[in-house]
């Protein structure tokens, strides 16, 4: 593909971003985990393959005997595994701020259904009260994790 045609296409990638998602800027790394996953995405499968996609795209610059760019590079330590440290500083920094906004942002939705397990210290089987003191603490527990979970 020619490097016009390229700048045409990711032109019209952009106006088409912009024109369907509000102003990126403003949005939190959980939103747009969550819009992801609204979407039928998951964000860490999603970032595995574009860094396969962008890894692959920078050996082949260097297949070429050329050195990779510079925004290849960035992109893939950027979108590499959370602890695999990035080469250039400037984007070490960013790469460290957004794991550790990660650690703010909550649990995030849960994915599947909640198990709640019990393990009990006696001998005998429970009482019936004591089945219902539990069974009623349970479903306490699924109502308030499952009320933060959506929030």
């Amino acid at each position: 593909m020619s490097r016009k045609a390229r700048e045409r296409l990711f032109q019209q990638f952009r106006g088409t971003v912009q024109r369907f998602s509000p102003d990126d800027e403003s949005l939190t790394r959980a939103e747009v985990q969550e819009a992801l996953r609204e979407a039928g995405c998951e964000p860490d499968a999603l970032r595995q393959w574009l860094n396969a996609a962008v890894r692959e795209l920078a050996n082949a610059q260097r297949a070429k005997g050329k050195p990779a760019p510079e925004y290849l590079q960035q992109a893939v330590d950027l979108t590499s595994a959370p602890e695999q440290l990035p080469k250039d500083e400037r984007t070490a920094l960013q790469k460290a701020r957004e794991w550790i906004e990660s650690f703010m942002a909550g649990p995030g939705p849960l994915t599947g259904k909640l198990e709640i397990i019990r393990g009990l210290r006696s001998r005998g089987d429970v009482s019936e009260e004591d089945q219902r003191v539990l069974d009623a603490a349970e479903e306490e527990l699924r109502k308030q994790i499952e009320k933060k979970s959506d929030a």
